[in-house]
């Protein structure tokens, strides 16, 4: 009868790779059988397991997206060459408006432009220009349009051939400034414009007070530009 000594070896050995975010663990584990005869000669069976373990790691990525949105207003009230002195772009209250300006001819024009809407009207009263080396006289005539009925004496009016008929200015009694008297100028010109203008004498070189009551009623639509030219 033949002899046999037997010894189990027991071998495992782990490799793990890496590509990117993904992690591979792999364990194999190998188990020899050693049987040793009387006769000197060896047999060797083996036999093996491997497992494998895979672990994979998941990227959250998030975008935010912000949008700005510019809003540009641009007034109705821009027109070349009109507007020097001011620009205004209705409706307000009753309110008072005063520049200086230096006389470059000896017989400037004050000019007041209307340009309204069906539902807007401007009203223009206590007028005034005085040389600032003689604040006490007064250069325009009928400033505060007293002396005057229905037209404005002293004063030129002219509207444009678009201003609907019966739009077209006067002086009237009621809502006027009420500082300087009884009387006003109403400007209505629906599809048009309405010009009121005065030229008064002047030093060139000197300076001069400008300034005049305002009101404007309606929507926004109405514009009023004035200059001296």
């Amino acid at each position: 009868m033949t002899t046999a000594t037997s010894s189990i070896t027991t071998i495992r050995s782990t490799t793990i790779n890496t590509t990117g975010s993904t992690s591979i663990s792999s364990t194999t584990t190998s188990t020899v059988l050693i049987t040793t005869l009387t006769s000197s000669t060896t047999y060797v069976s083996s036999t093996s397991s491997t497992s494998t373990t895979t672990s994979a790691s998941t990227i959250s990525s998030t975008t935010t997206t912000t949008q700005t949105t510019t809003t540009t207003t641009v007034s109705r009230c821009q027109m070349a060459d009109f507007g020097r002195l001011l620009t205004q772009s209705g409706p307000t209250s009753w309110f008072q408006f005063s520049y200086t300006y230096i006389a470059t001819s000896i017989e400037p024009t004050l000019r007041f432009i209307f340009d309204g809407g069906p539902a807007d009207c401007s009203y223009l009263d206590n007028i005034s220009i005085t040389d600032n080396n003689a604040p006490s006289v007064q250069l325009l005539s009928n400033p505060s349009f007293e002396n005057s009925t229905s037209s404005p004496v002293g004063w030129n009016v002219a509207n444009s051939s678009t201003c609907q008929s019966g739009t077209q200015g006067q002086v009237i009694t009621s809502g006027c400034q009420t500082s300087s008297g009884n009387n006003c100028f109403k400007a209505y010109c629906v599809r048009g414009y309405e010009y009121l203008f005065q030229s008064f004498n002047a030093i060139i070189g000197d300076f001069y007070t400008i300034s005049f009551w305002l009101e404007q009623t309606g929507g926004p639509v109405a514009c009023i530009y004035v200059d001296v030219i």
